[in-house]
């Protein structure tokens, strides 16, 4: 396309487009039109060259008053600034281009502060920066097998195979209507099943299960029945909010103790107690048997191991 004096427009001046779409754009045919043509191409590639000498120099004069960790990453940021827009010609190998410089520069940086000033960078001029295996790894349930972390799904997840129902399922112009609605029916129940197993999944991170170090930690200063209660108790965390399922359990848990401490109370009420001190005093003989009656057992065990010992030495 050119404008009223000859000269081509400035649309078809980026840098993004190639020589060979813009002849194309011009056409053949005729001296005149040839030799159009050929100036139009010519003042493109001057065009070219001229927009690629100053992005040099701007990046030269980038890199000497950037520090040395803007100075890695400045090449690809100027780059990611003279991309052509999203649809033009050679925007994505623009992009691609600089999103390379930006994985070498991360790659090249020394310290996670230089890293950190080279991302920064590249995230305000619009790259996608990727994630490092060492940022992967420190993702909630990465140690986990079985779980996709950056895609956030589990390689099997809940009711796995219900998109077998639609498989094999088509829609047709000869389709009958009760064949139809039987079809629509069968989408509308699988799209329910998605959505219970994308509520299942966010139950999943909003608890924290993935971390499943923690979740074994919980409940390791509780009693064994007290575990069991807790376990018992799980199905009802799914009708509950977070907060609202840990005061439930604290308060069963409460009710547990106090149906423990009145059961022992009752029993030294039974056996003639009438104080707290002589309460105390028999829990401490009751320990003091206890021990004394493990020692004996251990002494007992020890003497006989010795015995046996000796006779099958006489043998």
């Amino acid at each position: 396309q050119l404008d009223g004096g000859g000269r081509p427009a400035a649309a078809e001046l980026h840098p993004g487009v190639r020589a060979g779409e813009l002849a194309g754009r011009v056409g053949g045919g005729g001296a005149e039109r040839q030799a159009v043509r050929g100036a139009v191409l010519g003042r493109f590639l001057r065009e070219v060259r001229g927009r690629a000498a100053a992005a040099h120099g701007r990046r030269r004069g980038a890199r000497a008053d950037a520090g040395p960790a803007e100075g890695r990453g400045v090449e690809a940021v100027s780059a990611a600034k003279q991309r052509p827009e999203i649809g033009g010609s050679g925007g994505e190998d623009a992009a691609a281009r600089a999103e390379g410089l930006m994985v070498k520069a991360l790659a090249g940086a020394a310290t996670d502060a230089e890293r950190a000033a080279i991302k920064k960078r590249g995230e305000e001029a619009g790259l996608v920066v990727p994630m490092r295996l060492e940022d992967i790894s420190a993702l909630p349930g990465a140690e986990l097998t079985g779980y996709m972390p950056r895609r956030r799904e589990f390689d099997v997840e809940f009711n796995n195979d219900v998109e077998s129902d639609l498989a094999v399922m088509e829609f047709g112009p000869q389709d009958h209507a009760n064949e139809r609605t039987l079809k629509l029916e069968v989408i509308r129940i699988y799209n329910r099943e998605l959505r219970d197993r994308e509520r299942r999944k966010k139950f999943v991170f909003e608890r924290n299960l993935l971390d499943y170090r923690e979740v074994q930690k919980q409940g390791q200063h509780l009693t064994r029945d007290e575990r069991e209660m807790l376990l018992r108790l799980r199905i009802f965390a799914r009708f509950q909010s977070k907060e609202e399922h840990e005061a439930f359990e604290a308060s069963v848990l409460e009710v547990i103790r106090l149906r423990k401490e009145v059961a022992q109370t009752q029993l030294y009420v039974t056996m003639g107690m009438t104080t707290l001190a002589e309460a105390e005093r028999y829990e401490l003989d009751k320990v003091r048997r206890e021990r004394h009656k493990l020692s004996h057992d251990k002494s007992r065990k020890s003497s006989a191991d010795a015995t046996a010992a000796a006779d099958t030495i006489s043998r």
